[in-house]
């Protein structure tokens, strides 16, 4: 019973406050400040909406709509490649919508990339969907040639790596948006191996210089975990 009574004094008290801005929460985040991340929860927790449905299909028929007078952000954190090319498009169309994106890096990409270059139609399809075009594969393997007893001849061979791999994603991304970030984080697991990609775009031209300069600076700061220093 007290603390079911401090805890309804408590929301009574957070109830008064203005709701949070996006620089609180993410203060919250940096500061892991357990009362705080609990207050923003409680004020938001009346203004999100859960849909159940293919979040591609959803994004893109929100991208259809007016945003002449609009703006907002778009975080996905997709489960492997779910996330298709054709949506992050849809996104950049509205020239309204900045995106902040967790590329699967090492956790789906390099794992499928292998090293011989023999890869089956179905996994091309899907790496094709994920960068909205094939070209992916003359950037990330070549032909070398080899001197045997039997002659030379020619094998194909993965060049690509974490960094070539990450640049390559950033450049499809510039080829859509306003202006993206060209510090994005690699988020790692124990190992050290990359496992994530986070990635920043502004989709609206005017807004585009400060929209960069913030993210920037959120994604230099950042560290992972979150909880370290």
């Amino acid at each position: 019973m007290h603390h079911e009574k401090e805890f309804t004094t408590f929301r009574r008290r957070v109830d008064t406050r203005k709701t949070p801005s996006f620089g609180e929460i993410f203060k919250s985040v940096y500061e892991n400040n357990e009362q705080h991340s609990i207050q923003i929860r409680i004020q938001l927790a009346e203004r999100i909406i859960l849909t159940h449905r293919d979040a591609n299909e959803y994004l893109r028929d929100i991208c259809k709509k007016n945003w002449s007078k609009h703006r907002a952000v778009v975080f996905l954190d997709p489960f492997g490649m779910e996330v298709t090319w054709e949506t992050i498009e849809a996104i950049a169309k509205t020239q309204a919508i900045d995106l902040w994106l967790l590329f699967p890096l090492g956790q789906a990409i390099n794992r499928l990339l292998r090293r011989d270059g023999e890869i089956n139609a179905a996994i091309k399809r899907r790496l094709d969907d994920c960068f909205g075009t094939d070209s992916w594969y003359d950037h990330f393997y070549k032909i070398h040639q080899e001197n045997t007893l039997f002659g030379n001849h020619s094998r194909i061979r993965k060049t690509a790596n974490f960094d070539s791999i990450s640049d390559y994603f950033i450049h499809r991304l510039r080829s859509i948006f306003a202006d993206v970030s060209m510090n994005p984080r690699s988020l790692y697991n124990s190992k050290k191996t990359p496992l994530f990609l986070l990635c920043f775009a502004a989709g609206n031209k005017k807004g585009a210089p400060t929209a960069i300069k913030i993210a920037d600076h959120i994604l230099k700061k950042l560290s992972w975990p979150l909880n370290q220093t």
